[in-house]
């Protein structure tokens, strides 16, 4: 009997001291709540966004670009920073020195390589390299594939001398026409689930916008991009929303996207 009372005892003054230890030191346990909350942030948030980006960020971050600088002028940056320049003649942009420079023909409002400063081992292919050997060549480096596909088919662009080309960028397929009208080639395109299509429309020098348009239904890109618009001009936009292609994506001179 006397050892169960003196346990009841036991903990009776247990409790009452913790009953007066919180009492007493409530105010600071209270007070500490906030920055004890804060750490916890800290250590649940701050430590892992400083050692990987979120999901979207890091997305954001890797994106390849393409900046369209009118006409048929085109700079393509990869995710690990490739610097691609395709039909250099006018616009801006041309301040990133290139990786690699892609000339579909030598006409001379798509082959001003002077506008562009060089890396060291810059590559530069024209509808020459693409052309080699009397087939289209496909060329792979810097973590690149590309294309030359046929172009031409119009009394300004032989197919002899000219070329498209099929790009594919961090898992992008991408295919700039050059100057050219519908080619045979461009029937195979849609099994290849093209990413975009950019689709000259000029027509004078080359195929017109219901020519165009036509090409964009036979590709079947997820987006068809009309480009090389009005001779002498870098974009015109009247012209641009006059396409009907399918998966219309009208791109401005001087806009740059971030390709997805």
């Amino acid at each position: 009997m006397c050892e169960y009372l003196l346990i009841t005892i036991n903990l009776f003054l247990i409790k009452f001291y913790q009953y007066f230890f919180y009492l007493y030191h409530a105010p600071y346990i209270i007070r500490q709540i906030p920055e004890t909350l804060a750490i916890l942030s800290n250590l649940c948030y701050s430590v892992p966004y400083k050692n990987r980006k979120s999901i979207k960020n890091r997305r954001d971050s890797t994106m390849p670009k393409l900046l369209y600088q009118g006409h048929g002028s085109f700079r393509l940056t990869s995710d690990d920073g490739v610097v691609v320049f395709i039909d250099p003649f006018l616009g801006t942009g041309y301040d990133m020195p290139a990786d690699v420079i892609l000339i579909t023909h030598q006409h001379e409002d798509h082959n001003q390589i002077s506008l562009i400063t060089q890396k060291p081992g810059c590559t530069i292919i024209s509808n020459v390299e693409a052309l080699a050997g009397g087939k289209h060549n496909s060329f792979s480096l810097r973590n690149l594939k590309i294309e030359a596909v046929e172009a031409g088919y119009n009394k300004g662009h032989s197919i002899e001398d000219s070329v498209g080309f099929i790009i594919t960028i961090d898992g992008l397929q991408l295919y700039f026409c050059g100057d050219t009208s519908k080619t045979p080639q461009m029937a195979t395109f849609a099994a290849r689930k093209l990413d975009y299509a950019f689709l000259c429309a000029d027509g004078f020098y080359n195929m017109d916008l219901e020519e165009a348009a036509q090409c964009a239904q036979l590709i079947g890109a997820r987006h068809n991009v009309p480009v090389h618009l009005k001779p002498g001009e870098l974009f015109d936009r009247e012209m641009a929303e006059q396409f009907k292609g399918p998966n219309r994506l009208i791109i401005e001179a001087g806009e740059e996207i971030k390709l997805s």
